[in-house]
């Protein structure tokens, strides 16, 4: 009997200890800005904005159209789209549309956590039948979090749009003689035009 209330006593000990270390954990930046966006518990979104912002955007009524980001991850289960979150790791983000067989991921590329404050920068790679897709521009966004009454609030967000110029000559080059094509058509319908109204004219005359 006295081994069964031991090990009954020793089990609530350690159950209330993880329960405390739980309660006491703090939400990360990386934690709140992936509740913000794909939380499915309405109201997440505006939890994370600044209460200046939020206060610009009740005074102006647009605080209820922002609303629809927070239900996000609802909005893609119901259209049948698999996707995960990941807190930790350099994978943000990974979903997929099983009929359309198009996937995208988003990758953490940089998250510099300075005191109060943590930019996380991300990357964005689309997929086709498994297969990388190109694009000529390449954009990141840093989304730049602060602490504000101990919760981390989204107070920035910039775009860094990259284009590699070995790309985009090739890309130019081979829609080149496309772009001639078109602009020698249009001239020869021009020419064209302007031949048949001078001879209208000249019936007139």
């Amino acid at each position: 009997m006295r081994t069964v209330v031991g090990v009954l006593a020793v089990a609530a000990i350690w159950s209330a200890a993880v329960s405390a270390q739980e309660v006491s954990t703090p939400q990360t930046a990386r934690q709140a800005l992936l509740e913000m966006f794909f939380s499915k518990t309405s109201g997440t979104f505006a939890k994370h904005l600044p209460a200046v912002t939020l206060a610009a955007l009740e005074k102006s009524g647009a605080l209820a159209n922002l609303q629809q980001y927070s239900l996000v991850a609802g909005q893609l289960q119901t259209q049948g789209t698999n996707f995960q979150t990941f807190e930790t790791g350099s994978e943000l983000l990974s979903g997929e549309d099983p009929k359309t067989r198009q996937k995208v991921e988003i990758t953490v590329e940089n998250d510099a956590l300075r005191g109060e404050r943590d930019d996380i920068e991300l990357s964005f790679q689309t997929y086709k039948n498994g297969e990388a897709q190109r694009t000529p521009f390449m954009p990141r966004m840093t989304f730049t979090m602060k602490q504000e009454a101990r919760i981390w609030k989204l107070n920035e967000i910039s775009v860094t749009i990259r284009l590699p110029l070995e790309r985009f000559l090739r890309r130019r080059s081979h829609t080149r003689p496309v772009i001639r094509e078109l602009a020698s058509v249009a001239r020869s319908r021009t020419s064209t035009a302007l031949e048949e109204a001078n001879r209208t004219s000249i019936r007139r005359c």
